[in-house]
């Protein structure tokens, strides 16, 4: 399974969304790394599927945690400086935000593109284009 590029003492914004009318947005600071992500299943009684990657730290927190992601629908950009992006049903961004939002994605597991695109045609990952 191919490595998440994040690195210890990072700052990233990760976006998880069931649906895109309303994504969790998280900015948290990288303490470790693992070589490969693990799978961890859920504990909550649901059918998710989870993988670590990694510990960190919420925005300036004291506390620690396990940073078990869903590798094929969270979004982990680089930095906290990004765009807001709850909401995408409500007030789409434009497909030029869109595009700097999903070409800033580290994650090369993420495939739930149709979560993001504002437009019921799919969005090509090789090239990030986004229908009109």
């Amino acid at each position: 399974m191919r490595t998440i590029p994040i690195i210890s003492g990072g700052k990233y914004t990760l976006y998880a969304a069931a649906t895109a009318t309303m994504p969790v947005r998280t900015e948290i600071i990288i303490l470790s790394v693992l070589e490969s992500p693990e799978f961890h299943p859920c504990h909550n009684g649901t059918k998710c599927v989870k993988h670590r990657i990694g510990t960190y730290t919420a925005d300036h927190s004291q506390s620690q945690a396990h940073l078990d992601i869903d590798l094929h629908g969270t979004l982990i950009i680089p930095g906290w400086d990004t765009p807001a992006i709850v909401g995408l049903m409500d007030s789409p961004p434009s497909p030029e935000k869109l595009h700097e939002i999903l070409a800033a994605n580290v994650n090369p597991h993420f495939e739930r593109y149709e979560l993001w695109v504002p437009c019921p045609d799919t969005l090509d990952s090789s090239t990030l284009t986004i229908c009109e």
